[in-house]
C-alpha cells in the first residue's frame, strides 16, 4: 500500500475507486481494515480514502504521543498529498472526534460529516470502562484486552448467533495491533478530548449516526452530541453494538449512502 510522511514518520493509506472521494476515519483500534466491509457498498459511487493510524496496522510508530489535533493535522498531510481540496469524512468512535476537529480547524477541508457513534465529552461510564480496559491491558496483556473487547464492542446477540466471526475479530485484534504504549497514550488523547464548547460552530451538513445497545458509547453520548451540532440528522440503528461497519454492515452502509446522496 502507498505511504505518505508525517513528522518523519510513514502513514499507509488506501485509495480505491473513482468518483468523489470519501475519507474513512476509523477508531481506537486505528486500522483501515475496519471499514472493508462497508466499502463495497460505496465503491462503485466514490473514490475511497482510508489509513492505518500512526502505531497500527502497517504505519509507523510515532515519535510522540498524538492529540486528537495531530490526528487532524494528519488528514490534512494526506489530503495535500493526494490533491484533494475537500471530502465528505466518516468518523467512527475516535475517528468521529478527528473528524469533529478536522471539521472545526480544517473546515474548508470537509464538506459533510458522519460522525459514528462518537462522542463530545467524557462522562463517568465513559472514563470508567477506559479505566478498566487500561487495567487489563496493563496487567493481564493484550490477548485479555482483545478478549473484552469482545465483549464490550458487540453485541452479546452477534456474539450468541455467529461465534465464529466473534472469535476471528478477537484474533484479528491481535493483528498489527498497536504497541501497548500507543494504545495507553490513545486512551489518554479520547479521554481528554472535549469538544463541547465548540460544537455549535460545525458548519457543514452533519449525520451521527449510533446503535442502541452501543455499551462502549452509550446512546446519550451521540444524542448529546448531536443536540450541539447545528442541523444535525440523526439515525439510531436498533442493534449493532459499537462496531455497526462491521456487524450490521449493510444497514450502515445504506444509511450512509443516503446520507451522501443527499449531500451530493
Amino acid at each position: 500500500m502507498p505511504n505518505f510522511a508525517f513528522r518523519g514518520r510513514e502513514v499507509c493509506f488506501s485509495d480505491e475507486g473513482d468518483g468523489p472521494p470519501l475519507l474513512f476515519i476509523a477508531g481506537l483500534s486505528g486500522r483501515q481494515s475496519f471499514w472493508d466491509a462497508v466499502k463495497p457498498r460505496l465503491k462503485p459511487r466514490f473514490r475511497i480514502l482510508s489509513f492505518d493510524h500512526p502505531g497500527c496496522g502497517e504505519s509507523e510508530v510515532p515519535c510522540d504521543d498524538l492529540s486528537i489535533s495531530d490526528f487532524a493535522a494528519l488528514v490534512v498531510a494526506l489530503l495535500d498529498r493526494l490533491e484533494i481540496d475537500n471530502t465528505p469524512v466518516v468518523g467512527h468512535s475516535m475517528g468521529g472526534a478527528i473528524a469533529q476537529t478536522l471539521a472545526l480547524d480544517h473546515a474548508s477541508r470537509v464538506s459533510s460529516l458522519v460522525l459514528s457513534s462518537t462522542w463530545a465529552k467524557s462522562d463517568p461510564y465513559f472514563e470508567r470502562a477506559f479505566a478498566q480496559r487500561c487495567e487489563i491491558l496493563k496487567g493481564l496483556g493484550k490477548e485479555a484486552y482483545a478478549r473484552a473487547q469482545c465483549l464490550a464492542i458487540l453485541p452479546p446477540t452477534f456474539i450468541a448467533e455467529r461465534p465464529e466471526e466473534a472469535a476471528a475479530f478477537e484474533r484479528g485484534f491481535l493483528v498489527g495491533a498497536a504497541p501497548d504504549h500507543i494504545v495507553l497514550a490513545r486512551i489518554a488523547a479520547l479521554l481528554a478530548f472535549d469538544n463541547t464548547a465548540d460544537l455549535g460552530r460545525i458548519a457543514c451538513s452533519t449525520l451521527v449516526i449510533y446503535c442502541r445497545d452501543d455499551a462502549v458509547v452509550p446512546p446519550h453520548m451521540s444524542r448529546d452530541l448531536a443536540a450541539g451540532v447545528p442541523g444535525a440528522s440523526v439515525i439510531e440503528l436498533s442493534s449493532g453494538g459499537h462496531f455497526a461497519p462491521l456487524t450490521v454492515a449493510e444497514v450502515y452502509g445504506d444509511a450512509l449512502q443516503q446520507f451522501l446522496t443527499e449531500q451530493s
